[in-house]
């Protein structure tokens, strides 16, 4: 909103956003990680309140798809929807990813 007042109301685009949790892999091989669930909703419910204020978001990325190298982490934390096991490359689609998929299906949630 301070974007909105100070500069007359730009467009604008959320390009990366995202937070390194620990993923809590069960021993079934799935990846739990509500704590990023949570990250993510909270900055989605204030991009919805910006918007409904008069702000023009225009677009929202989320950081990152994948789990990668990051430059100033290297492999140590994990930023992704999408789990990277680096031993053998297995993707495992992380809880967050499903929940994801159902804010983009749904385009949007119910808060």
């Amino acid at each position: 909103m301070r974007l909105h007042k100070d500069y007359g109301n730009p467009t604008l685009y959320v390009t990366e956003n995202g937070v390194a949790f620990e993923d809590n892999v069960t021993k079934e091989g799935s990846v739990q990680d509500d704590d990023r669930i949570l990250f993510l909703r909270d900055h989605l419910i204030s991009v919805y309140r910006a918007i409904k204020d008069g702000a023009t978001v225009k677009g929202y990325s989320v950081w990152s798809f994948i789990d990668n190298f990051e430059w100033f982490d290297g492999y140590s934390r994990r930023f992704g929807l999408v789990r990277t096991d680096y031993q053998t490359q297995k993707r495992i689609p992380k809880k967050s990813y499903y929940w994801y998929k159902q804010v983009i299906a749904n385009n949007g949630f119910a808060f």
